[in-house]
Formats: structure tokens, C-alpha cells, sequence
């Protein structure tokens, strides 16, 4: 995009990607899950994964390595899933002053900042089972979202394992966007899915045993019951992992517009899918997707109701609310809930050494204004 005044050519400021992530891929099993035709085509739809996330994390630090493999998920009905190889754990008090003071740092908005100030400290209240309130005085932080917090050295090796489930007559993967071809699996979004889940978006409520932290995810997990709530309650209420009773993830105070579904869990009486996950589409009446943590994104539907678009406002959100340093950019509303994560089409980029060509139109502001 360009804007012309005065004969001068102005281009929109660009902000340099600081926060790179690697995908390692283990060829030999890749070749003997795909067929060597297939493998530069997943490869560079990592590339495009690689590409959307360093632009939404543009303003965050650090470098991340996810190993990718070809083998069987541990979950018997997962087409995908997402292994955190470390967390960093950091007292509650520690934590909450560390989001504070980097939120102010980076310029977010005084209603983040506010947020972060109402976490409870030094100990946080949360129901596990039944109606017994427990509490931990820890937060766990996944290590790729550790490098860029650094509350602790981060260790060597990789930050977090995605495993595919091989291709099958059941299972056909698509490596390029678009509409999603009968019985196939959107690879691209399905890798977004769970790079999100090694980038923070991962609870304990599944957990078989009583935990003693909560995660980054858990921190802004409350019951539907408490929302909206001003900060004294936030503060004050106990987070929500019983898989039976229905759970928000809030964003911000004192306004529903900050309160998305969560999945309940598939834990005790849960809706059969992972804490860790907005509610799914099909769970909501009317069916509304929230964004690619839906555990179900890698369906034709929820693509096609995100716009074509792998990322929503509240995947940017969540990601921001958990310590990331989101481009602003990514946050503008395009329309409806949809956000543009994408670079320009090539047909809308000026080519080098060529001269620059506008169309002018009216705007819908302004009907003289052009």
C-alpha cells in the first residue's frame, strides 16, 4: 500500500521481526510417511506457518526450535498433537510483577496492565474437583514462551515436539490453503494448532493428578458465572478446571467482549476435548468459531468461517494476555472477527524498478472522498 501527497510516495513503517522459530524435520521420516514428492510441499507450508507466526510475535525476543515428526500421536483419536519438552516455574508474585513490567515496557494498554495487576498473589485459588477450593503459589511457563520472558536461563534442545499422525485411507493431509478437499486435513492450520499449544496455550485441568502450578492458559481461566468481573473479583475468584462446569477465558474486565468460551476437558464428565483449547464450533449455538484453537480447526468449516484466515483476534489476544509481545497490527479487527495476518497479494506489490499504478475509488466514510 502506498499513500500519495504532494508528489511524495509514503510506505507504511514495517517493525523487524525479532523472534524467529525453527522447524527441525526428520527427513528419512518424512520421505517414508509422505513419498519424497510430498515433502517440499509440507516443508514449505512450515515455511508459511513459520512466516505468520514471526509476524503476529513480531515485537517479542528470542529464537525457538519445534521438532516436527511423522508418528503416531499418543492419543488414539488426534490427527496432531503438541508435547511441551520443558516449563519454567516461577512463583506467582514473580510472574504477575514480570507481565506487569513488560507490559508497560512495550506500550500495551492500560486495561492489559490492569489485568496483570489484578492476578492474585502470592497464592492462586482454583477448583480441581467438586467444590474444594485448592491454591498453588506457582505459575508454569512453556519454555518456548520462557525464552521470551526469561524468568529463567532457558535449557538447550527443542522447546516442544509436534508429531502428525502419518497419511492413511482415512487421513489425507493438504499442504496448500484453500477450500479443504473431502476426507483431507488442513496441514497449516493443523501446525498453527499446535505451535500455539508449545507457545503457551496449554492447561492443567486434564491432569490425572492435582497440580501444583497453574499454567499461563489457567491463570485467566474463571467460571462463566464470574464474567464479567471488576479486578477485586478477578482477584479474588477461583480459577476453573473442573471439567463440568462450563469456563471462560478472559482477556479483559468488566465487559463480556473479553470473555471467550473455553473447552471444558475431557477429564472427568469433561465435553470430550482438551482443556487447553477454546470451545469447540460445533459445541456453541449458534455454531461460532472463536479462532484455530477451536479443536476442531483443521475442519473445512471452521476455515472457511475464519475467512480463510488460521489466526482470529482471540488467538492474537490469548497470545498477548500470556506474555508474547503481539504486533499491534494483528490485533486491527478487518471485519467481523477476522484479522489479517497475511503479507499483500503479489499482484498488489509494486515491482522493482516499475512505476507504481492506482486505482482510485470512493470511500464508503466519505462520498466525495476518493
Amino acid at each position: 500500500m502506498a499513500y500519495i501527497e504532494l508528489g511524495v510516495c509514503l510506505t507504511p513503517a514495517i517493525t523487524a521481526v525479532q523472534w524467529t522459530v525453527t522447524y527441525t524435520v526428520d527427513d528419512q521420516q518424512a520421505v517414508q510417511a509422505l513419498g519424497e514428492e510430498r515433502v517440499p510441499h509440507m516443508k514449505a507450508a512450515l515455511d508459511r506457518v513459520k512466516a505468520s507466526l514471526e509476524r503476529v510475535l513480531a515485537g517479542s525476543t528470542g529464537a525457538v526450535t519445534f521438532a516436527v515428526a511423522w508418528t503416531a500421536p499418543d492419543s488414539a483419536t488426534a490427527i496432531a498433537e503438541a508435547v511441551v519438552v520443558s516449563y519454567a516455574v516461577q512463583s506467582a508474585a514473580v510472574a504477575r510483577d514480570k507481565l506487569a513490567n513488560q507490559a508497560e515496557t512495550d506500550g500495551e494498554p492500560q486495561a492489559e496492565i490492569n489485568l496483570y495487576d489484578a492476578l492474585p498473589t502470592p497464592t492462586i485459588p482454583f477448583h480441581y474437583d467438586g467444590d474444594t477450593v485448592e491454591s498453588v503459589s506457582s505459575v508454569a511457563i512453556p519454555s518456548a514462551l520462557n525464552r521470551h520472558l526469561q524468568l529463567q536461563a532457558p535449557g538447550g534442545g527443542n522447546d516442544g515436539d509436534i508429531r502428525f499422525r502419518p497419511p492413511s485411507s482415512t487421513l489425507k493431509w493438504q499442504f496448500w490453503k484453500g477450500k479443504l478437499r473431502d476426507g483431507h486435513a488442513l496441514f497449516e492450520a493443523s501446525a498453527i494448532h499446535e505451535s500455539l499449544h508449545l507457545l503457551g496455550f496449554t492447561s492443567f485441568a486434564d491432569s490425572v493428578t492435582l497440580p501444583t502450578s497453574l499454567t499461563s492458559w489457567d491463570l485467566f481461566r474463571i467460571p462463566e458465572s464470574s464474567v464479567p468481573v471488576n479486578a477485586a473479583q478477578f482477584a479474588a475468584v477461583a480459577r476453573e478446571l473442573r471439567p463440568t462446569t462450563e469456563a471462560s477465558w478472559i482477556t479483559r474486565l468488566g465487559t463480556t467482549l473479553g470473555a471467550y468460551k473455553a473447552s471444558r476437558g475431557a477429564r472427568t464428565g469433561g465435553d470430550g476435548f482438551n482443556a487447553s483449547h477454546w470451545r469447540s464450533m460445533t459445541r456453541l449455538e449458534p455454531p461460532q468459531p472463536i479462532g484455530v484453537m477451536d479443536p476442531s480447526s483443521v475442519s473445512g468449516d471452521i476455515y472457511a468461517m475464519l475467512g480463510q484466515m488460521l489466526l482470529s483476534r482471540a488467538d492474537a489476544e490469548a497470545l498477548d494476555l500470556m506474555g508474547w509481545n503481539v504486533n499491534p497490527n494483528a490485533l486491527v479487527l478487518g471485519a467481523g472477527d477476522e484479522i489479517e495476518l497475511l503479507t499483500p497479494a503479489v499482484a498488489h506489490a509494486a515491482r522493482p524498478r516499475r512505476d507504481l499504478e492506482f486505482a482510485w475509488h470512493t470511500t464508503s466514510s466519505t462520498p466525495d472522498g476518493w
